[in-house]
C-alpha cells in the first residue's frame, strides 16, 4: 500500500506557557529574549499593556543561525484573540496556537538576522500582558511535533500513544519507506509519500487503520493506492488515524 500526502508547511500546534513547560534543559536552549512584568523590561511590557503595540529587540548570533537552529515566541497574553507578531516586519504567517495564559508562535528562519533583530506585537489596549520571551528550539522533533513538545504530559501521552483501534489488532505492520521532497528556500515540505508493508494477521481484513497525527490538516492525505498496480483506495481521516478501505 504506497500513501500519497501532500503537505503545504509545517506548523505551530497548541502547547502551554513556557514558564509551565516541562523544560529541565532549558539552560541548554538559546533564550535571546525573556521579558516579564517584574523584570528589567517591566516598563516596556506594560506599555504594551497600556496601548496594545509594543516593540522588543534581542540578539541572535549569526553562527547560531548557520546551524538552522529555529526559534519560537511565547506571549503570556489573557485574551481569547491573539496578538499579532511580527519579526524584523514581517508577520508570522504560522497560526498561533493557544497555551494555558498565552500563545505560542514559531518563526520562520529567513526573517531572522545576525545581531539586532526586532519582534512587534500588536494587540487590544489594556489587554494583561505579563511575559515575552523568544526561545531556541532543541531538535527537528520538537519543530515538527511543536504540539507534543509543548503539551502537558496528559496531552503527550495521549498524542503519542492513541487508544488501539480494534482494526489495529488484525494488521503488522512491517516497514515504512519515506520519500519527502523538502522546499530549501523556506521552512516547507512541499510533498512526501509513504510506503508501507502491512501484513494481515487473519481473514477477513476489510480495512487498514494507521495511526496519523495530520497536524490540524497541514499533512493531509492527498490519495491512498494498493500496490503493485497503483489501486486507487477510499481513505478517511479522523481521530488521529488513517482509515483505508480495501
Amino acid at each position: 500500500m504506497m500513501i500519497k500526502k501532500g503537505l503545504v508547511a509545517a506548523t505551530i500546534l497548541a502547547g502551554v506557557p513556557l514558564s509551565a513547560l516541562d523544560l529541565p534543559h532549558l539552560n541548554e536552549r538559546d533564550v535571546p529574549l525573556s521579558a516579564s512584568i517584574r523584570g528589567q523590561e517591566g516598563v516596556d511590557i506594560a506599555l504594551l499593556q497600556k496601548s496594545g503595540v509594543g516593540t522588543f529587540s534581542f540578539e541572535v548570533d549569526e553562527s547560531v543561525l548557520q546551524t538552522d537552529t529555529l526559534y519560537a515566541v511565547y506571549v503570556a497574553a489573557m485574551d481569547s484573540v491573539p496578538p499579532t507578531v511580527a519579526v524584523n516586519g514581517s508577520p508570522v504567517l504560522s497560526d498561533p496556537f493557544p497555551a494555558e495564559d498565552g500563545w505560542l508562535y514559531r518563526i520562520r528562519p529567513l526573517v531572522l538576522a545576525g545581531g539586532t533583530n526586532e519582534l512587534s506585537i500588536s494587540t487590544k489596549p489594556d489587554t494583561p500582558i505579563t511575559e515575552v520571551t523568544v526561545f531556541s528550539l532543541l531538535d527537528s522533533f520538537e519543530e515538527v511535533h511543536f504540539n507534543r513538545a509543548f503539551s502537558s504530559s496528559a496531552d503527550k501521552l495521549q498524542k503519542a500513544a492513541p487508544a488501539a483501534h480494534p482494526d489495529q489488532a488484525r494488521i503488522d505492520v512491517l516497514h515504512y519507506d519515506l520519500d519527502i521532497t523538502l522546499n530549501m528556500n523556506s521552512p516547507s515540505i512541499t510533498a512526501a509519500t509513504a510506503d508501507v508493508t502491512v501484513e494481515a494477521t487473519e481473514n477477513g481484513v476489510s480495512q487498514i487503520v494507521l495511526d496519523y497525527e495530520n497536524n490540524g490538516g497541514v499533512l493531509a492525505v492527498s490519495s491512498v493506492t494498493l500496490e503493485p498496480g497503483g489501486i486507487a483506495l477510499t481513505s478517511s481521516q479522523s481521530g488521529g488515524r488513517l482509515l483505508t478501505t480495501l
